[in-house]
């Protein structure tokens, strides 16, 4: 009988991952983590910004709706200290509707400041000034404008 070579053991097959290898991918995944954190962090400042504009955009378009509803002037207050406005009624001061803009509320605002701080909106759909508001985060702004026609428009 011819020699017959020993067939070499069966290795147990693997299931699993070995120590460097979870490591390496942990090391890897950190890495990409600290390098997209940032721009992601930066990208949601960005958004918050741009999502209060619109709100308060369509803030300013209802309370002239409600101006027109109502039959009567409504005025706009601004509370640069929180920051914030409402809509009041002119006669009572009754307030109509209000909103937060500051760390306190869901945006999160650095600063919003306006210019005036209060006008008056008449039923006609008229307001007695144009009124501009810049809503600030670190690095990112947009500004919101009325004219005195009613006009709102969201500038970046």
């Amino acid at each position: 009988m011819p020699f017959q070579p020993m067939p070499y053991p069966q290795q147990p097959k693997r299931s699993g991952y070995t120590f460097l290898e979870v490591t390496i991918v942990v090391v890897v995944l950190g890495v990409m983590t600290s390098l997209v954190l940032p721009r992601v962090s930066d990208a949601s400042r960005s958004l918050r910004v741009v999502h209060a504009a619109n709100v308060v955009a369509s803030d300013l378009e209802l309370a002239g709706a409600l101006a027109a509803q109502r039959r009567t002037p409504l005025e706009l207050r601004m509370d640069p200290s929180r920051p914030a406005y409402s809509v009041v009624t002119r006669d009572s001061g009754r307030v109509v509707m209000s909103r937060t803009l500051g760390v306190d509320s869901e945006w999160r605002l650095q600063s919003v400041v306006a210019t005036p701080n209060a006008v008056t909106i008449f039923p006609g759909g008229m307001w007695s000034s144009s009124v501009r508001i810049v809503l600030t985060e670190p690095g990112h702004n947009r500004t919101v404008t009325v004219t005195r026609a009613g006009l709102v428009r969201v500038l970046p």
